[in-house]
């Protein structure tokens, strides 16, 4: 699995992705229109060019430069903590093993190239699969964050997981 900033040949893929409400059930948005899957991929694009860089939202392929399979979204937090907010993945690719593989490229970048001491993300209540990712990455369930976010006319709780520093020992 490799990762790679999102680009503007990338909407295709990533709408059959963001775009199919099947896939988006447990993010914390509703599926997208074309149009705002562009207007994210431009802000997403324009993120990748501040210094210093907060946001991440990148593309993930199967190999280097390939097209895009699915996403993986990070913010830096202060005191070296990085929030792994979502990871993607296109429906036909459910449970083959590379929503292990994204949430392993996530950790390696949190941990080895922007130097966090902290990583942790969220899962929905009802996400069993991306609750069992999370723990086999190594990650700690730290408990419930309950109506996290407003999605399809409710608000949503989540569980909350995290890797220190120190915990991590790599793919």
């Amino acid at each position: 699995m490799h990762v790679r900033e999102l680009a503007k040949e990338d909407a295709s893929a990533l709408a059959e992705i963001w775009g199919d409400p099947a896939t988006v059930p447990f993010m914390a948005f509703e599926a997208m229109t074309r149009k705002q899957i562009d207007a994210v991929i431009e802000r997403a694009t324009a993120e990748a060019h501040k210094t210093p860089r907060t946001e991440y939202l990148l593309a993930a392929t199967g190999r280097e430069g390939g097209e895009l399979i699915g996403t993986l979204a990070l913010t830096l937090q202060p005191h070296r903590s990085v929030y792994i907010h979502s990871f993607s993945l296109r429906k036909e690719l459910w449970r083959t093993g590379l929503s292990a593989e994204i949430s392993l490229c996530a950790l390696r970048l949190s941990f080895e190239e922007l130097g966090a001491h902290r990583a942790w993300c969220t899962a929905h209540r009802e996400n069993i699969p991306a609750q069992r990712v999370a723990l086999a990455a190594g990650m700690s369930h730290e408990g419930v964050i309950r109506d996290f976010f407003f999605t399809n006319g409710a608000w949503q709780s989540v569980n909350a997981y995290s890797i220190l520093e120190s915990e991590w020992f790599g793919p």
